[in-house]
């Protein structure tokens, strides 16, 4: 059985692959050959590796993490003084308009 040669060029801009394949029939010994010009290819690869690097910079940024817990405070925390009125207040809001 026949196997088929490739090679492959990258560079910069474009990737070149090249395979030579089975012999063709014919009188005269012919081979059968495909070029593939892929542009950009390794740009694919690079803006992976940028993602990567994003996603890897993000999790270190400190304002998307949870805040952590006091030692003595009891598990779940409270509401900080400023979030407590407003529930507050939005439950007599909410009291006083079912009433009217």
């Amino acid at each position: 059985m026949p196997m088929t040669e490739a090679s492959i060029d990258s560079g910069f801009m474009q990737d070149l692959y090249v395979s030579l394949g089975d012999v063709l029939s014919g009188d005269t010994p012919q081979w059968s050959m495909r070029v593939y010009y892929k542009p950009f290819v390794p740009w694919l690869w690079a803006g992976v590796l940028l993602m990567v690097l994003g996603g890897v910079l993000a999790s270190f940024d400190k304002r998307y993490r949870r805040p952590m817990l006091a030692a003595g405070s009891p598990e779940g925390g409270s509401l900080e003084p400023h979030q407590e009125a407003s529930h507050e207040s939005l439950a007599t809001n909410l009291g006083s308009t079912a009433h009217t």
